[in-house]
């Protein structure tokens, strides 16, 4: 921080910290328009806060908070407050917000801020910016988040710097073909200059979405086609990685690759597990549930309870799972299953809560007229000891209890 604030740029920053404590006292309820300011300051934290001549925007400002943590941080480095004021430009496509965030920063600030109400997407700003910072809306199916990042690719200067935090998608959706904004987003992480962090999503109290949360700084210069630094949410950091080789697993990238083009070449030859898949009657069926983990927590790949009280074969028509041809052979599949080599193929493709679509696109078709242990299955899918133990240590343990069966 500067060493010689004046007296105007004190009152200013403790002003900002009680506008800040109101705020989230107001809607410490959950409303998802807040965004966390410790939060907002970590984004902030990524881009420049000593130069005072770079003009930042947030298209989906909300309450303004996150304006509000680049003013702060721009005042604690030596900017006056107008001119901290000046430099950052909001949007919102709800008026209420907008008159929200214009009260908060003039109360904190004693400046009024450049605020309006639009819809970003559809808008024509007559300016390029240098920075551009922004927890989008996210709305899976309009691919929201995706072309507020896209967007801010084509408003930032060139050497501009794009901010957003969304869910981490893009990294581990491993489908080849996707919507056009998920695809464009892709391009542009691949084509610039990139620094990735993951973050749990309980950062947001009323977070009913398990996917992780990325903050993703892109800076728009020419880059090799790799992300220059990520960073996992358990404190791991890997350089120079390509973007196919992000796993929500976190093991090291190059091995991951090559541990995934075994998967893939044993699926080119036996076929996968989606392929058996139906909701037809079958002679015996190992049946799914639909979602799997440790009551919500972070181990999604599991796919039946491990509790064997719950493997039934009888099925009516309806019943998800995989079909067999005799209860003997549905219940090898349900033993298949439980092991760590058919639950890091789930990991390849299975990226949100949906067990539907590709999610089991990874995992191998095996021969289901006998049981396997973990090493016969590498065996068979010519998995390396440093590759089986990176599988196993990175994989939670199973989501009940052995004791249970």
């Amino acid at each position: 921080m500067h060493s010689s604030l004046s007296a105007e740029s004190k009152e200013v920053l403790s002003k900002i910290d009680a506008v800040i404590s109101m705020i989230s006292h107001m809607y410490s309820g959950g409303l998802g328009s807040v965004t966390d300011f410790n939060v907002c300051l970590r984004m902030v934290d990524t881009t420049d806060n000593t130069h005072f001549a770079q003009h930042m925007i947030d298209p989906a400002c909300g309450k303004g908070s996150i304006l509000l943590a680049k003013i702060k941080r721009l005042i604690e480095n030596g900017c006056d407050p107008e001119t901290a004021v000046n430099l950052v430009h909001g949007v919102d496509i709800d008026q209420s917000q907008v008159d929200h965030a214009k009260v908060n920063i003039q109360r904190a600030t004693g400046y009024l801020p450049d605020i309006i109400c639009d819809n970003s997407l559809q808008r024509e700003f007559n300016m390029k910016f240098d920075g551009y910072i922004t927890n989008p809306p996210y709305k899976g199916q309009s691919m929201l988040h995706q072309q507020f990042f896209n967007l801010g690719v084509e408003l930032v200067k060139d050497k501009g710097q794009v901010v957003c935090l969304q869910p981490a998608t893009v990294y581990f959706n491993k489908k080849e073909d996707t919507d056009k904004h998920s695809q464009r987003m892709r391009d542009n992480i691949t084509n610039y200059h990139v620094v990735t962090e993951m973050i749990n999503p309980n950062i947001f109290e009323n977070a009913k979405n398990r996917n992780d949360i990325s903050i993703t700084t892109i800076t728009k210069k020419q880059s090799q086609p790799e992300i220059e630094s990520i960073s996992y949410r358990s404190g791991k950091v890997y350089t120079n990685v390509k973007l196919e080789d992000v796993n929500r697993t976190e093991i090291e990238p190059t091995l991951y690759r090559s541990i995934v083009e075994k998967y893939k070449k044993l699926i080119a030859e036996n076929g996968c597990i989606y392929n058996i898949i139906s909701k037809e009657k079958a002679v015996a069926k190992a049946k799914l549930a639909s979602m799997r983990g440790n009551g919500g927590g972070d181990d999604w790949y599991t796919f039946i309870p491990a509790n064997k009280k719950y493997w039934t074969t009888d099925n009516e028509e309806g019943d998800w799972g995989i079909d067999t041809a005799s209860h003997e052979e549905a219940m090898n599949v349900y033993n298949y299953l439980t092991t760590n080599a058919a639950r890091f193929g789930l990991s390849i493709y299975k990226f949100s809560a949906d067990m539907y679509g590709g999610a089991m696109n990874g995992v191998p078709i095996v021969d289901f007229s006998k049981t396997y242990t973990n090493d016969e299955l590498y065996n068979i899918l010519g998995i390396t000891e440093e590759e089986r133990n990176a599988i196993d240590s990175s994989l939670p343990d199973y989501h009940e209890l052995k004791s249970n069966n």
